[in-house]
């Protein structure tokens, strides 16, 4: 009798660790499939953003207003297709991203407007702008790198 008892004490304590072991398998196991599935956005982002943005790096050497007008047609383009990459972790940031886009676009356009005028007052009044802009693009990236690092 007193043999069984200890078996079947073993047994339950056996069960009881590998209930524990399936539990924390699961937890961990959804949470490394979180931090892939994030970098795996995160990833799709990147591919989409960096290629148009060392593009316009490219085509930007040149100072005139047909170059500022076609770089304003990218910005654009790019911020129209951003919201569609992102998920519900970092859609607001995106959002945010791409509205940035949008405003660098209007600014090169209103600046190659400016440019092809030379109407130098309106060329420094796009400078200040973009100026602004880099600043709320510098804080929409930081969100965004963050929402990717996180764990």
């Amino acid at each position: 009798m007193e043999e069984r008892r200890a078996r079947r004490a073993k047994v339950i304590r056996l069960s009881v660790v590998g209930v524990i072991s399936l539990g924390l398998l699961i937890v961990v196991g959804r949470g490394a499939y979180a931090k892939t599935g994030r970098v795996r956005e995160c990833m799709t982002l990147a591919e989409h953003i960096n290629p148009v943005l060392e593009e316009i790096q490219t085509l930007t050497k040149k100072h005139d207003g047909a170059t500022y007008r076609a770089a304003s047609e990218r910005y654009a383009k790019l911020a129209v297709a951003l919201p569609g990459l992102a998920s519900r972790g970092n859609a607001q940031d995106v959002k945010e991203y791409a509205d940035v886009l949008v405003s660098t676009a209007k600014a090169l356009k209103a600046g190659s407007t400016a440019l092809d005028g030379k109407n130098l007052a309106a060329v420094e009044q796009t400078r200040r702008e973009l100026e602004r802009v880099v600043r709320k693009e510098r804080t929409a990236i930081s969100k965004i790198d963050a929402y990717c690092r996180a764990n």
